[in-house]
């Protein structure tokens, strides 16, 4: 998959899970053939693991991430390493 480019547009949720905890965020696509719609890309992140999570209206790219269905939809599953903050 290429990468995808976005602004974020939700704050990002996390939460914890059995051995990792959650986030979630939201990102609106406005280049390539992802263009004008919205993606939720999830990351499970290591619960020691230190993220600087973006904030709304950053600019983010995910440089690797994997389509998948996840809680009834799909989402974008990226690897915390793979998120850059643009700009």
């Amino acid at each position: 998959m290429n990468p995808l480019i976005g602004q974020v547009t939700r704050a990002p949720e996390t939460y914890e899970t059995l051995d990792s905890i959650c986030c979630e965020l939201r990102v609106m696509v406005d280049e390539g053939p992802y263009e004008r719609c919205f993606e939720d890309v999830v990351l499970f992140l290591e619960p020691s693991e230190e993220l600087r999570l973006p904030e709304v209206g950053e600019e983010i790219e995910v440089s690797d991430p994997l389509a998948i269905g996840w809680r009834g939809r799909t989402v974008l599953l990226a690897d915390p390493a793979s998120i850059r903050v643009l700009g």
